[in-house]
């Protein structure tokens, strides 16, 4: 029954891996499907996925839609998880956007719950400011286009605070940034979306980060320039915790095997090997 359920819950000390998918992401994106059933199915975890604000058929409760780089959904997520699995280690993995969510949490809550063991990140920019600067209009217009959807999808709930149309006629995300969220988080006192932009990165604090961290990129990713791979790089000269795993090849999120895809990615085996890893370090301690 459910008492019976949750005090075994309450005593497995099986590790828990909790997912941050990337912008506008959700659970139904397919590498988060596969990357979950890797952990479940193969490995024998728990897994959780952060479904952002909105995304996925989420109605909204209030006009605010995810925001990136911030960490409060995950914080709250985790609070949630850590009272249902008190014993159970949480290992945070964070696609693209998610990462820098991920990155964000460790280095910028306080207070965290206390059964975070590891965390890792994949193909995130880390300076937010310094990317938007290099991101290519093609892709720019994807992510402009998907925010654009997810305001027109909860256009009854965000009407009454702000003024849609000019969201919607926004033709670049900065622009986008400028008419919706500055304007809804008017509290956070950001007076221009370079300042909304350096407050999201993860650069200035990801060195703090108190677990093992893993950041993985591809040279060859489309979002993430080079030059912004000083950022990981710099960190782990800075602290031991950080662990950098750069690629040659991968693109954004890809990391396919041979000529012919196969449904399971050199991203699945890397990422619960390091939770295996992990988890087995710890054991031992």
């Amino acid at each position: 029954d459910a008492a019976a359920d949750a005090a075994a819950a309450a005593v497995d000390t099986t590790p828990v891996v909790v997912v941050v998918p990337g912008i506008a992401g959700s659970s139904a994106q397919h590498y988060v499907r596969n990357f979950v059933h890797e952990c479940t199915h193969e490995r024998g975890w728990h897994a959780a996925v952060v479904n952002h604000r909105g995304c996925d058929g989420h109605e909204l409760d209030t006009p605010h839609l995810f925001m990136f780089g911030d960490w409060h959904d995950l914080a709250t997520a985790l609070v949630r998880v850590s009272a249902r699995r008190p014993a159970a280690p949480l290992h945070l993995i964070g696609f693209s956007m998610g990462g820098l969510v991920v990155c964000n949490y460790m280095t910028r809550c306080v207070p965290r719950v206390a059964n975070v063991r590891s965390a890792a990140s994949v193909c995130q920019g880390y300076d937010v400011e310094r990317g938007s600067h290099t991101l290519s209009t093609f892709y720019g217009t994807v992510m402009l286009l998907k925010m654009k959807s997810l305001v027109r999808r909860h256009r009854e709930r965000i009407t009454p605070h702000i003024d849609v149309d000019h969201v919607l006629s926004a033709t670049t995300p900065q622009e986008f940034d400028e008419r919706y969220t500055l304007r809804l988080y008017a509290h956070r006192n950001w007076s221009r979306v370079e300042e909304y932009y350096a407050d999201m990165s993860c650069a200035p604090h990801i060195a703090r980060v108190d677990v093992p961290c893993l950041l993985i990129n591809a040279l060859d990713d489309p979002l993430v320039k080079p030059h912004l791979l000083d950022v990981p790089l710099d960190s782990h000269r800075r602290n031991a915790n950080v662990v950098v795993l750069t690629l040659d090849r991968g693109g954004h999120l890809g990391f396919a095997r041979g000529l012919i895809p196969q449904h399971k990615t050199l991203l699945d085996d890397l990422l619960t090997d390091w939770v295996g890893e992990v988890a087995r370090a710890d054991a031992t301690e």
